[in-house]
């Protein structure tokens, strides 16, 4: 068996899979002619329930009591069956939205074994949202009502959607995230709730959407609410364009060793590093929670798909936006607007997030933050990668993953990178431990310090054990490397972008 879950991004919006990353086999999957196809190799339908779009709907009925009894296909069903085929033959070229259906038939067991047949949706929707929504669902659900069927199931780029297009519970769906395949030769097969596809070489696949029925959402518009609730949940810990700070220690700073602007970037889990080191600096180290705000790109990304999803549903300005408008959104308006406004109210501890595989992709913010002060590191998150097509390619133009520095060509900026640093050596970037134990000792088990505040009173400990090291000297001169150590002007925490 294989078990193929819904890769998991950054963003919880889905991927936009375009076509230079589509798998071979998926390109030549969709160019098939209008009409009936057979898949070539297993791979063609992980690929399509994976990074493409279908639906599954069926016709049967088993009007022949006897035959239901034993769970068989009645002469009556396959007569059905041939009427849907020409039907959807029919509604492919019937709207503009998508230019046709191709389908492949399937056997499905269900309890009694049923046909039906997988309609290939040859132009990728955005979202899951998107394809629930368009022209070609809405014709798939008349024809599954005109063949008295109560539902149809949409499957987009891993996402599976039982979806009720009729009866009491028309409108109403559950969803799930993850596929199971089997081939013909295998042992263990489930004995129900499967569909069975034959491919060109005469072998039988047999696969199962795993589709929760814990939570039924009543209607489209309970599962958008649902699923921005999912990416507000995740996105709590980031600043967006148009935020104000709760409270801000403007004003502390004439006594900071310096204001920090940490770029977090990597093909996975720099989100996740971003927030794991906030939460660090403000439970471990006393730091205030409005001295460090993260900014993320994905943020963003889920931002403006909220009130695109809005949009679509009221008819708003925003109601005909794809990803390329989405895109130019985020990366020349929330991002630069976010970020400047931090930057210009002085936060101490800024993070900015995004995959950023070529410097030249972050270079503006990095002199944005240095001309105002700001030291710059780069952090390079090595976390697990999905394996989506779109991660594949990023993969490949990934720039300068394992340097020590990175040069910006436009620029003499030089700014160092750490690779898969923990939390602990972040912190210390960040905050060096002589001067994190220092303000541990002045502070009170209930007390949260500015980082001007903290970086005050860790300055001050410090020239006090400076003077105590001279004073207890043997008048030997110190070494240039102590008295580097002991000099609070040359301490700095480096942190470079």
């Amino acid at each position: 068996m294989r078990k193929f879950k819904k890769s998991k991004s950054e963003n919880p919006s889905d991927f936009r899979l375009s076509e230079k990353d589509e798998p071979e086999l998926l390109k030549k999957l969709k160019a098939s002619k209008p009409g009936e196809f057979k898949f070539k190799h297993i791979d063609q339908l992980i690929y399509l329930n994976n990074y493409g779009a279908s639906v599954l709907i069926s016709a049967g009925t088993n009007t022949n009591k006897d035959a239901e009894k034993q769970g068989k296909i009645t002469v009556h069903d396959r007569k059905r069956h041939e009427e849907l085929k020409n039907r959807l033959n029919e509604a492919g070229f019937s709207f503009s939205e998508y230019t046709r259906f191709s389908y492949t038939d399937v056997l499905g067991n269900y309890g009694v074994d049923e046909l039906s047949c997988i309609v290939l949706i040859s132009k990728d929707a955005s979202t899951l949202i998107d394809l629930l929504k368009s022209e070609s669902l809405k014709t798939l659900g008349k024809i599954a009502g005109e063949f008295e069927q109560d539902s149809i199931l949409p499957v987009f780029q891993g996402e599976c959607c039982y979806l009720y297009t009729s009866g009491k519970n028309a409108g109403k769906l559950n969803v799930g995230d993850e596929c199971h395949y089997y081939e013909d030769s295998e042992k263990k097969l489930p004995s129900t709730c499967y569909s069975k596809v034959e491919l060109t070489s005469g072998a039988n696949v047999i696969f199962q959407h795993q589709i929760s029925f814990e939570i039924t959402f009543d209607n489209l518009e309970e599962y958008i609410a649902y699923t921005q609730e999912e990416r507000s949940e995740a996105y709590a810990p980031f600043f967006q364009a148009g935020d104000n700070l709760k409270s801000s220690s403007k004003g502390a700073h004439d006594q900071m060793i310096k204001k920090q602007f940490v770029v977090f970037r990597g093909l996975g889990g720099y989100n996740h590093q971003a927030v794991k080191l906030k939460k660090h600096l403000v439970k471990e180290c006393g730091v205030a929670e409005s001295d460090c705000q993260l900014v993320s790109s994905d943020a963003h990304i889920a931002q403006v798909q909220k009130e695109v999803d809005h949009d679509k549903q009221h008819n708003g300005e925003k109601s005909k936006w794809e990803w390329p408008q989405i895109r130019d959104e985020f990366i020349n308006n929330r991002n630069p607007n976010a970020i400047t406004s931090l930057i210009n109210q002085e936060v101490p501890i800024i993070g900015y997030c995004d995959m950023n595989k070529d410097p030249a992709f972050f270079e503006d913010y990095v002199k944005q933050a240095k001309d105002a002060g700001y030291e710059v590191l780069i952090c390079h998150v090595d976390g697990e990668t999905c394996q989506h097509p779109y991660m594949q390619r990023h993969a490949q133009q990934f720039k300068y993953a394992n340097d020590e520095t990175i040069k910006f060509g436009s620029s003499s900026l030089v700014i160092p990178q750490l690779v898969s640093p923990t939390i602990e050596q972040l912190t210390d970037k960040l905050i060096p431990k002589k001067h994190l134990q220092s303000a541990n000792d002045n502070s009170t088990s209930t007390g949260k310090y500015s980082v001007g505040e903290l970086t005050k009173l860790t300055m001050n400990t410090k020239e006090k054990t400076a003077t105590d090291e001279v004073t207890n000297s043997t008048q030997k001169p110190l070494a240039k490397e102590e008295a580097k150590q002991v000099n609070p002007a040359s301490s700095s925490a480096g942190m470079s972008h």
